[in-house]
């Protein structure tokens, strides 16, 4: 269970730095929509490779097919498209917030439609989480109610492809696979977009065509292949939750390339998201435990089960009647008792 905590915090962190190459494939001349076409591009191209290399099995039947691409354009492509519109209402910091209510968004498909429980810790983490989101996220400016639908949109999107990576028929399927058709078709689907409205326009120098590769295989290969891992051991809810910690990396890439400030109510925010994970690993922990006593008790009860049946008095037969030792006993025949003197006497 821990390690699967440690798959989605090393998942934000890949998706964390997104914001950073995007800048700047953006200032060397590329359109929003070329930055996705080549992004996943790439992640395809790396995820085919590592399969083949590995050896990695890539079949899947018509219905995981539809649902990849589908959870794969309008899942993963749909968040990018979505969020990416919500920046042109809604400056960063608020469009980011909005987005990330997909984890209550999660919670609640799961606890809906596939009556998950909800813990104790599950509540706390997500609520401890909101609370270091609202510290962390400048929330400075006008509200756009075309901006917060596009961004709460975004949200529900990646939500939907979170869940569908716990829930649908390609769940089992090896993680490279998974990516390589997601990303794969997504990149195609943006590509014949871009051709369509004339939006293509491919990294324009050396430095953005290895921007491109580092984006598509450090923060989309990785962080795809980390958070279907992670999902699959501590599920989609935890999972979402501790997803949380994308923006702290954000923040914390910003400062270190850019050298943005960060103000001390960031600072006690990313503290607070951080410490949501703890929370995460508590539930994975408890459950972990309530798992193995309930395997305990089906054991003990096998084994008392067994016992039983190997008792000489469930064969409904005296062991003295049975072994002959003395026929003075009572002993049970079809039903009836008697006794070695009684049929003496009958003598």
């Amino acid at each position: 269970m821990l390690m699967g905590v440690v798959f989605v915090l090393l998942a934000s962190v890949a998706y964390g730095v997104v914001p950073i190459f995007s800048k700047e494939l953006l200032n060397a001349g590329m359109s929003s929509m070329s930055v996705v076409v080549f992004r996943f591009f790439f992640s395809a191209l790396g995820a085919l490779t590592i399969a083949l290399i590995r050896k990695v099995p890539l079949k899947a039947d018509k219905r995981q097919l539809i649902q990849l691409f589908f959870f794969g354009v309008f899942g993963c492509g749909g968040t990018a498209y979505l969020l990416t519109a919500s920046f042109n209402y809604l400056p960063v910091g608020l469009a980011t917030m909005f987005h990330f209510t997909y984890p209550l968004i999660v919670m609640m498909i799961m606890v809906a439609k596939y009556r998950e429980k909800m813990s104790v810790y599950k509540a706390l983490a997500l609520l401890v989480a909101l609370a270091g989101l609202v510290l962390i996220l400048d929330l400075k400016g006008d509200l756009s109610i075309q901006g917060v639908l596009l961004a709460i949109a975004s949200g529900f999107t990646y939500a939907v492809f979170v869940v569908s990576n716990r829930m649908a028929t390609f769940k089992l399927m090896p993680a490279m696979a998974i990516t390589f058709y997601t990303s794969g078709s997504l990149s195609a689907a943006f590509a014949l977009l871009a051709l369509c409205t004339g939006q293509m326009t491919p990294p324009p120098n050396a430095l953005a065509w290895l921007n491109s590769v580092a984006v598509g295989v450090c923060c989309s290969l990785m962080a795809l292949a980390l958070l279907t891992l992670g999902i699959r051991i501590i599920g989609a809810t935890n999972a979402a939750i501790v997803n949380m910690a994308e923006p702290v990396t954000s923040l914390l890439a910003g400062m270190m390339v850019y050298g943005d400030r960060i103000p001390a109510l960031s600072v006690f925010g990313c503290l607070l998201v951080m410490s949501s994970a703890g929370f995460i690993t508590l539930d994975a922990k408890k459950q972990m435990d309530e798992m193995a006593a309930a395997a305990q008790k089906a054991a003990m009860e096998k084994q008392d089960g067994e016992t039983a049946s190997l008792s000489p008095a469930s064969s409904g037969v005296s062991p003295i009647a049975e072994g002959g030792s003395d026929q003075s006993f009572p002993f049970t025949k079809g039903g009836g008792t008697a006794t070695l003197e009684k049929e003496r006497g009958d003598e």
